[in-house]
């Protein structure tokens, strides 16, 4: 017999604080990414790119999806462009200036481009993802991400 006639009742609150704390982690984790990083959607491989320094994100994660990301930089652009160049080559992807000074591409593989625009203090990202099956039922169910989207007409708030 036990002696201690509160002893379930401790395991039963280990047992909840430690669903809790795994729920926490999980969520937190997913926060994490969705506000630090860009997910470019590759088939069923995700590739990710940081979000640069001192921008605040105007798009929520879900226009990944349809292939839009916009944000609102504090810096100079050549500063974001000097960033992302950086994290392109420790990625293996491919940075360029585009021809005009508020433009640049990047490129994730071979025939996946990302398009960059600058206008103003905002940083617009379109490119077509290739999302796989379980993914393309869940934007075919959002009527707003049906199409892609050029950086000039990237949601503002």
């Amino acid at each position: 017999m036990d002696s201690n006639p509160c002893r379930g009742f401790s395991n039963f609150l280990f047992l909840l604080f430690l669903i809790t704390a795994v729920v926490l982690l999980y969520l937190g984790n997913i926060a994490y990414v969705e506000h630090y990083y860009i997910a470019f959607y590759d088939g069923e491989m995700v590739r990710y790119i940081d979000v640069p320094p001192f921008a605040k994100r105007i798009t929520p994660a879900s226009e990944e999806l349809s292939g839009r990301f916009s944000s609102d930089i504090e810096v100079v652009a050549e500063q974001t462009n000097a960033f992302l160049k950086s994290i392109c080559d420790r990625r293996g992807f491919t940075f360029r200036k585009g021809e005009k000074d508020n433009q640049f591409d990047i490129e994730i593989r071979p025939g996946y481009f990302v398009k960059g625009k600058y206008s103003g203090s905002k940083m617009h990202l379109v490119w077509n993802p290739i999302l796989p099956e379980s993914l393309k039922a869940k934007v075919e169910s959002n009527p707003e991400s049906g199409k892609i989207a050029s950086p000039t007409e990237a949601r503002k708030k």
